[in-house]
């Protein structure tokens, strides 16, 4: 069983033991100082140092009142996610509201993942936060992917990464209300070369089936469904299409991998920029899809979604 939880006493032993763990294998992603704990000597004094913060007494200058959480599993203390209350200008850009550190042995198994979800929880029933901000360099996979497939989950929108001190910095604004099944907006763009079209194989591993869709991706609140298509192509392919031109809606209720889902779909001809016409192939940029590529197949004999739109 795993659960979030502030700091309790019948767990303080397992967490020193977490804590050596951890001192034992340093990372540069320890952005919550977890081995400062070792240096309080009873639970009362770990306890009290851990109400200040969350009461907001007694902070440094520019901190924000802040719970710290354990991740139990088990009965064992596995991890720790601080979730700050409010955020300043600077964990807008950097830290966010939540930071968090699983220790070296309890790896592996998706318990920052669920370890976030928990986190989510509180934020909403107990902070009344109705999303939270996560943050974390782009050379942390494990935590960028960590991010977005809560965000998937639950809800959010990816903000654009920046850059500190020469270092990018990837940025998830996630739901903490898991969201409930809704038809999701999209825009797509039918770009053809010949008989062929431009777009993104897929495989379902429950039907066992390969399939391709359009280039394009989810419309944001207040974002026109063009709009959405120069954004996704930029983020996704590292260009722009350009004569976009409304062609249909098409509504696409399917299972994927298990899961249902409903999709009504803006679908826009449009064209590749001239100095990429040449090109039948685009290597996928965005972080999640690496390996992944955008490129020109029949239509004819291939299961290319949303269908009957050529």
């Amino acid at each position: 069983m795993l659960k979030l939880i502030l700091p309790e006493e019948e767990y303080w032993e397992s967490f020193i033991s977490g804590l050596e763990e951890m001192k034992n294998h340093p990372t540069p992603y320890d952005t919550i100082g977890m081995t400062s704990g070792l240096k309080f000597t009873s639970f009362a004094d770990y306890k009290q140092d851990c109400e200040n913060n969350r009461l907001g007494i007694g902070l440094k200058e520019g901190w924000v009142a802040f719970s710290r959480l354990w991740l139990i599993e088990d009965g064992k203390f596995v991890g720790v996610f601080d979730l700050r209350h409010a955020l300043t200008e600077y964990l807008k850009k950097e830290g966010g509201n939540v930071a968090y550190y699983i220790i070296p042995s309890a790896r592996g198994r998706a318990l920052a993942q669920e370890g976030l979800k928990l986190c989510c929880k509180y934020a909403f029933e107990v902070l009344g936060l109705e999303e939270v901000l996560v943050t974390c360099k782009a050379s942390n996979i494990a935590s960028y992917k960590t991010m977005k497939k809560v965000m998937f989950e639950y809800g959010g929108i990816e903000a654009s990464p920046i850059m500190l001190d020469g270092k990018e910095e990837k940025r998830v604004w996630v739901k903490t209300l898991k969201r409930r099944e809704k038809i999701r907006p999209l825009a797509v763009a039918l770009i053809m070369k010949g008989s062929k079209v431009l777009a993104v194989k897929g495989f379902d591993e429950i039907k066992n089936q390969t399939f391709y869709r359009l280039v394009g991706g989810g419309i944001e609140f207040l974002e026109k469904g063009e709009d959405t298509l120069r954004r996704e192509f930029m983020e996704e392919l590292g260009f722009e299409p350009i004569n976009i031109k409304y062609k249909t809606t098409k509504e696409n209720i399917f299972e994927y991998n298990g899961k249902k889902g409903h999709e009504i779909i803006l679908v826009y001809t449009a064209e590749l920029p001239e100095n990429m016409r040449e090109k039948d192939k685009f290597a996928v940029q965005e972080e999640m899809l690496k390996g992944k590529y955008a490129e020109f197949v029949e239509v004819e004999g291939n299961l290319i979604f949303p269908e009957d739109v050529f």
